[in-house]
């Protein structure tokens, strides 16, 4: 058996002590200043973000349009088209489309998603014609679910 010596306690202290000190001096502080919530700076909210499915529709369909006119940069058009894209699987989950038809968008956006990629400058008129089909799913499923909406409400 381990007998304990004077020191003993001391070293248990001073190790308490130094672990104090470090937490305190190299602790949870931030330099940021003081937020009224905690999520404030997790993210910023790109301008392009759509609102709604709708909101989906009408901006993938200007951001054609841009690319058409070559109104403005190309690339940022296609940039923002593809931010669009890549974010409607999640716009349309907060919609209140059933599973079945958030599937069918969800899977027509990722596949038009991963044709489009990161590498592509121009839009080619298959690319084109993609996002135009999206569109018209998705106002086709808005329809479609209006009308839902209706007969439910007058049953």
């Amino acid at each position: 058996m381990r007998q304990r010596t004077f020191l003993e306690p001391i070293r248990f202290a001073r190790t308490i002590i130094a672990s104090l000190i470090i937490c305190y001096l190299g602790g949870c502080r931030s330099k940021e200043p003081n937020h009224d919530s905690h999520f404030d700076h997790d993210h910023v909210v790109a301008a392009h973000w759509p609102d709604d499915l709708d909101d989906v529709v009408a901006k993938l369909r200007a951001e054609i349009a841009t690319i058409d006119d070559q109104r403005d940069d190309q690339e940022k058009s296609i940039g923002r088209l593809r931010d669009i894209i890549n974010w409607t699987p999640e716009i349309a989950a907060d919609s209140e489309l059933s599973e079945q038809q958030w599937i069918s968008i969800a899977n027509t956006s990722d596949g038009i998603s991963r044709q489009l990629g990161d590498d592509e400058h121009q839009l080619s008129n298959q690319r084109r014609n993609d996002v135009l089909h999206l569109c018209d799913l998705i106002e086709k499923t808005n329809a479609k679910r209006s009308k839902e909406s209706q007969l439910a409400e007058t049953n």
